[in-house]
């Protein structure tokens, strides 16, 4: 009998508070949308292809297990969110470059439109860890 190689985790309290510090320097306003949206759990997963070591968390689950773990606790990782978005103050380089609050301006030569891959989660990588 055929069967699915990877099993189901439960999302552990650490799970959750990384995932809510990625989503608070990322999305730190849910008004900019995207906390729901694809992309965002397409970069998250592409964080362990180039820092492991601080991103290996991401690959206990699936991309849409993510998603629909936020989707399903939306309301409290919100307010998780949100407190540590107080404290992070995350910058405008930072953020995600589908934020609606960003210009088209901004986003040109951003290369949002590139495949996934190694580079791109190289980038991703240094725009979470900037700070200026």
């Amino acid at each position: 009998m055929a069967g699915n190689a990877r099993s189901r985790r439960a999302f552990t309290e650490s799970d959750e508070e990384n995932f809510c510090h990625f989503m608070a320097i990322k999305i730190p306003d849910m008004s900019a949308g995207g906390r729901m949206g694809h992309k965002i759990y397409e970069r998250l997963m592409d964080l362990p292809l180039v820092d492991p070591e601080n991103f290996g968390w991401v690959n206990r689950h699936t991309q849409h297990s993510w998603r629909g773990h936020y989707k399903n606790n939306r309301e409290r990782l919100d307010k998780t969110i949100n407190e540590l978005v107080l404290l992070e103050n995350p910058t405008e380089k930072q953020l995600f470059e589908y934020d609606r609050r960003l210009s088209r301006r901004n986003l040109a030569g951003s290369g949002s439109d590139q495949p996934r891959s190694a580079e791109r989660a190289e980038h991703e990588h240094l725009q979470y860890f900037s700070s200026s």
